[in-house]
């Protein structure tokens, strides 16, 4: 959780799996609006305020574990927007090459490509946990190289699971894609696991969203209702296929 948490501050982007004033468009407002409204309905986010946004950006960057203080926000489930200026303020104090290479990317991308990040966090359990991030980027170029990447990575593993769910009927996944767009959802029944990844592109801006628990927990319903009101992926569809 802790690596997470510092991956999105210090690179907007996470897939350990893992955006707020637009430059060139209202493509960013538009993102950020349409994830905290569904966030709000379904998982009752609240906008963090300056002291407790301040409070869990410096505590993602402890070595030791996570504060009781910044698990609780978790478990109430946040909304926050992280300024290019907030960024840069702890680049020196965070080992930013060491979580982009966690990205697993090929894009010259640093946090300095970035221009500002919104995101909406909630996490009720020791592994089950749902992040949702809008990342605004300086330049569409830069944005388009790292969307392609990501997409073929997601492309990637959720071709891998099709192949393991042929072998095993434990494994199930589902996937749905579009040119500028891609979700997957992967059901693992003997351990109870289900894990859920969607990314879309519009101009210089990124969607990211992930879900990782139990299959029967109460978050995973209320991501369920959270896409469904986003108008994602389509993950209750999906999920449906999966029974």
């Amino acid at each position: 959780m802790k690596k997470l948490i510092a991956a999105v501050m210090v690179t907007a982007m996470m897939l350990s799996m893992s955006g707020c004033f637009l430059a060139n468009g209202n493509q960013y407002k538009k993102a950020k609006k349409k994830v905290f409204e569904a966030a709000q309905e379904a998982f009752g986010v609240q906008e963090l305020s300056d002291e407790d946004k301040e409070l869990l950006m410096d505590d993602s960057l402890k070595e030791e574990k996570i504060s009781e203080e910044a698990e609780e926000l978790l478990s109430e489930g946040i909304f926050a927007e992280i300024t290019k200026e907030e960024i840069e303020a702890r680049l020196e104090e965070a080992d930013v090459e060491d979580q982009l290479s966690e990205l697993g990317t090929d894009v010259d991308f640093t946090p300095e490509d970035m221009e500002n990040v919104c995101i909406v966090g909630k996490k009720t359990g020791e592994n089950e946990i749902v992040v949702a991030m809008v990342i605004d980027f300086k330049k569409k170029g830069t944005c388009e190289d790292m969307f392609d990447d990501l997409y073929s990575s997601y492309e990637k593993t959720a071709t891998m699971m099709n192949i393991a769910a042929a072998r095993d009927d434990s494994v199930k996944c589902e996937i749905s894609k579009g040119k500028k767009d891609l979700g997957f959802l992967l059901r693992y029944d003997e351990e109870n696991l289900i894990m859920a990844a969607y990314i879309e592109r519009a101009g210089d801006t990124i969607t990211l969203v992930t879900f990782a628990g139990p299959f029967d927990s109460d978050l995973y319903e209320e991501f369920l209702e959270f896409d469904d009101i986003a108008g994602f992926a389509g993950f209750s569809a999906m999920a449906e296929e999966m029974e």
